[in-house]
């Protein structure tokens, strides 16, 4: 019995042995399948990441020369969010920046805010700049090197004579830009067809270097008219002065208004407001270049659209995002963002007939009649006391006709009493 119990313990112990030799093979080699799924994980990982990168959030940077209560504001940030909103595929960021650099002018104030840009997007690359209006590319012009250094621009709502400033700047090489049209010739055109008995030109502009550049084209127009009509040029002036001016006025005169940012006295105002208090004062029509002023006391006419301008800015920097170089995209003068457009009121307040504006004008602000507000429901309601008057009319007629019949049928009963009388007596 003693050998058969030796031998059973030689078999345990020769069974064991196999099993740790089996575990010596086998724990290298999960070993090294663990370490090759870690690096066919990590060798996929860029491929992942490639894959996210084609469709990576695209920065874009808006500078407002004002703050978001200016009309122009307003009407360039609705263009530019449309364009935007047509174009989710490039994943677009938006950062906007309302610099306020008609208020805050001195040169602290600016390096200031060159300072803030820089900290503000140094983290990151910008993959484009729009700037809307002068001060805000001018700002760029001068410091675009210490706060978006390499990065393309779009510069919108801008003179010819920025234009030509941008076009010799070396930030030509990475920008382009959409011009304001030239349009003053054309809007005096029309503004003298409306009022042909007109014999004073009036100039107005305000006092700050956005009023001056954009006086420039009108003033410039006006010359030509120089010995046809008189020219006054109140520009730079006090906002008190000015209106003190403008109620002095021939009433003959036609007043072309520009943009009043800053008065003689440095006080900021919206252009827009200030348009506001000229019409009433004054006892003649005002026209100016712009949309954002229609509604607010001017006539109208050829005017330029913010809302268009900062469109055709967002559509210039879609091209930008999608791989065009800023400097091979010509300039756009602007033909496309301009509307002819005149306000109802004020035509009605100078006796301007509908029928001597241009062909396709478009006629804003119209006040309907009372019969053109309610004329659904007049005709509605004088529908209905037609239909009623006609059932009436009918139950008339019915009545009328049964009342005749029952009368025949009176009169036939007593011919035949009366004759079946005659037929008894015989």
């Amino acid at each position: 019995m003693q050998p058969k119990s030796s031998l059973r313990c030689v078999h345990r112990t020769d069974t064991e042995a196999s099993e740790a030799a089996v575990n010596e093979w086998i724990t290298p080699f999960l070993r090294v399948v663990a370490i090759m799924t870690v690096l066919l994980s990590l060798s996929g990982a860029p491929d992942a990441e490639s894959g996210s990168d084609i469709n990576h959030a695209r920065r874009l940077v808006i500078l407002y020369s004002e703050p978001l209560d200016f009309p122009a504001t307003e009407m360039a940030e609705q263009g530019i969010r449309e364009v935007i909103s047509r174009n989710t595929d490039l994943n677009i960021q938006l950062f906007v920046e309302y610099l306020d650099l008609t208020r805050f002018r001195d040169s602290n104030q600016r390096k200031a805010l060159v300072e803030l840009l820089r900290h503000r997007y140094a983290d990151s690359a910008t993959d484009v700049v729009i700037s809307f209006d002068v001060p805000a590319s001018n700002f760029l012009i001068e410091n675009s090197e210490e706060v978006f250094p390499n990065t393309p621009v779009v510069m919108c709502a801008i003179p010819q004579e920025l234009g030509n400033r941008l076009e010799t700047s070396p930030l030509r090489k990475r920008s382009t830009c959409v011009l304001e049209p030239t349009n003053g010739t054309v809007l005096i055109h029309a503004a003298l067809s409306l009022m042909p008995d007109t014999k004073n030109a009036v100039l107005i502009s305000g006092a700050f270097e956005n009023d001056e550049i954009r006086s420039l084209d009108l003033r410039k127009s006006l010359e030509a008219f120089r010995g046809k009509i008189s020219i006054t040029d109140l520009s730079g002036l006090s906002i008190g002065g000015l209106l003190e001016r403008v109620r002095k006025l021939p009433a003959d005169s036609v007043v072309f208004f520009t943009t009043f940012f800053v008065d003689s006295k440095g006080r900021s105002f919206i252009p827009r407001d200030v348009i506001k208090l000229i019409s009433s004062e004054a006892s003649f029509p005002v026209f100016a270049p712009y949309e954002s002023y229609l509604g607010h006391g001017i006539v109208g006419g050829p005017l330029t659209s913010f809302r268009l301008q900062g469109r055709r800015a967002a559509e210039m920097a879609i091209q930008i995002l999608r791989g065009k170089p800023a400097g091979e995209i010509p300039f756009d003068f602007g033909s496309s963002t301009m509307v002819d457009a005149y306000d109802w009121r004020q035509l009605r307040r100078w006796n301007i007939n509908e029928s001597d504006l241009p062909h396709g004008s478009e006629i804003r602000y119209r006040q309907l009649s009372i019969w053109e507000l309610y004329r659904a429901q007049a005709i509605a309601v004088i529908t209905l006391i037609a239909l009623e008057s006609l059932l009436i009319v009918t139950l008339f007629v019915n009545l009328q006709k049964r009342k005749r019949a029952e009368m025949s049928l009176l009169e036939s009963r007593q011919d035949l009493r009366t004759l079946a009388g005659r037929l008894i007596s015989s």
